[in-house]
Order: C-alpha cells, then structure tokens, then sequence
C-alpha cells in the first residue's frame, strides 16, 4: 500500500472512530443518569400513605423544636448535632460513636418500633420536606404518674450511710473503683467510698456537717441547694430548694410553673427529676419524678424526609 493510499483509508475510519466515541459517550451519559437518579435524586411526586417506606432523618427535643429558644435535645439521627457541646442536651443524652447515626427508615401503617404519632406525621409529605410534629405527653413514652411535692421548708431525711453496687459507683463517676476514696454525692456533701471486693459492692458514709449548705446541682438548668438542718448517729435531716431554674413558659394544672427537668441521681434507680416549681423567683416548694426523663413529657421532633417509595 502506498503512502497516498494509507492516508487516504485514515480519513475514512476517522468519522466511524468518532462516530463510535459520541455514541460510547451518549451511552455512558445514560447510564450515569439512570444511576443518578436510582441512588441520589428522589422522587417528589410519591407522598407518604399507608404502605409506604420513609426513610428520615430526625432531632428529638423537650420543650420546643430543635433550633427554637428553650429546645433541649434528647435524641437525633445527625452525629453533628449530637456532638456539637454548644447545643443544649437533656440530663440522660449520650453520646454514641459517629456511626452509630444515620438516617431511619419505617413503612407505614406496619412498622410499630417508633411512636405512631412521629411516623404519621410524614402522611401527605414528599422526599425534601421538613416536618415538624409535637406529641402530647399521653401519646408519648408514658409510664407510672410518680410525680410528688417537696417542700424547701419541710424537712427531708436521709440515711448517713448507704450502699451501691460498683457498676452504679461506675455510672455515676466514671470509674471503677478499687480501693477508698473520696466523692461529692448527689445532695451535694461528700462521702467516703469503699470498695469491698468480696461483695462486689461500694460503702458510702456521708462526710456531713449540721448548719452548712451544700450544692447538689449547679448547671444549665439551674441550682439545687442541699442545707443540714442536724445529724445523728444514722441519719440527716435536710431541706432542698431550686433556685435560678429555667422555666418553660407552660403552667400545670395544678398551677405550677414547668421548668427544664433537672436530674439528681443518687445511684442505682434512686434517681430525681425536678420537674416543677411553684414559684420561679423564690425557692419554694417543688415537683418532681422517679421515673426515666423521656417518660410522661411532650416531644417536639424535626423530620426530614430523605425518600419515600410505594411497595412494588
């Protein structure tokens, strides 16, 4: 073959070869398209019913919605807002590892592990949306009314020893302890810990003086003052008063003022929720429960809707 003859077949392969690479290239768009939109851009125009699959993302918090004045945060699906120390979290809030967070997914009208109430309220909605929904307190977590009234001028009794197992010594401080030491316990005095290795458990003798004051809580959602009013040979006798608490706006029925619950958790399942108080600007008297803080107490969650899909 000649040279003039070479080129000449060149020039005629050369609109085939690029007629092949726009097809190739048409062809790879398609199919990158087609993966694009199984994978990342959701369908609008399916809206939650009853037998749908949602798939969500969510922040969970007591008193207002996430982001409103006065939200505390109990529960969410994005590790960002879990572990931003900046947002305010309820008492019992721990933070797990970043992949343990991660969006949801439930069918509606089948799936029972979530609240009926937070499911229904993406019925009608689309992947994109927002919704927020508040649950009563009837129609939450609910468990045994526990609530009772302490007043601050009424005085409380506790024992000047008591005894907690090392895995609720654990929970409380951090630690395992192994031997004595010395710890600041919920009503605010100190006490001395033993650890008695045979029985697996840890003796608290309270370190505790008539006429003092003591701090049993001093944190976000106010102050608790602990004051000995005397001390036997096996007991304290003490008052408790709540003060600079962080009240909600809403009023009980009872006439009380809500305020953001604080915890005291003296060990094990003796552990205290503040919950009320009957006057905000002056220590008085006070309502409080025994029961977990997500227990009998209205939800507010922001629900983000990721997809929606109808059963094929």
């Amino acid at each position: 073959m000649t040279e003039v003859e070479g080129e000449k077949v060149k020039k005629e392969h050369e609109p085939i070869t690029w007629a092949c690479f726009v097809v190739l290239l048409i062809a790879s768009a398609a199919v990158l398209g087609n993966y694009v939109n199984d994978n990342f851009v959701q369908d609008t125009n399916v809206y939650a019913a009853d037998g749908c699959t949602v798939v969500v993302n969510y922040t969970g918090a007591y008193y207002n919605y996430y982001g409103e004045d006065g939200a505390v945060v109990f529960d969410t699906s994005y590790y960002d807002i879990a572990s931003d120390s900046s947002i305010l979290k309820a008492n019992e809030f721990v933070l797990n590892d970043e992949d343990e967070y991660g969006t949801i997914s439930f069918t509606l009208g089948t799936t029972t592990t979530y609240l009926s109430d937070f499911m229904n309220a993406t019925v009608g909605h689309h992947a994109g949306e927002t919704v927020t929904v508040c649950i009563p307190a009837k129609d939450a977590y609910v468990a045994p009314d526990t609530v009772q009234t302490a007043d601050s001028s009424v005085d409380q009794t506790a024992p000047l020893a008591t005894t907690i197992t090392a895995a609720d010594f654990k929970g409380l401080y951090g630690y395992d302890l192994t031997g004595t030491a010395v710890v600041t316990t919920a009503y605010g005095w100190n006490a001395v810990a033993t650890f008695d290795n045979a029985t697996n458990l840890v003796y608290l003798s309270y370190q505790v003086e008539a006429g003092q004051q003591y701090t049993a809580y001093d944190g976000d959602f106010g102050t608790v003052i602990t004051e000995v009013n005397s001390v036997s040979d096996n007991s304290v006798s003490y008052t408790m008063s709540v003060t600079k608490c962080v009240a909600t706006g809403n009023v009980n029925s009872d006439g009380t003022y809500e305020i953001e619950m604080i915890q005291l958790d003296f060990g094990g399942s003796n552990v205290m929720y503040i919950t009320a108080v009957d006057n905000v600007s002056s220590p008085g008297s006070f309502e409080y429960k025994d029961v977990d803080e997500k227990y009998n107490v209205a939800l507010y969650f922001t629900i983000s809707i990721v997809s929606v899909s109808e059963d094929d």
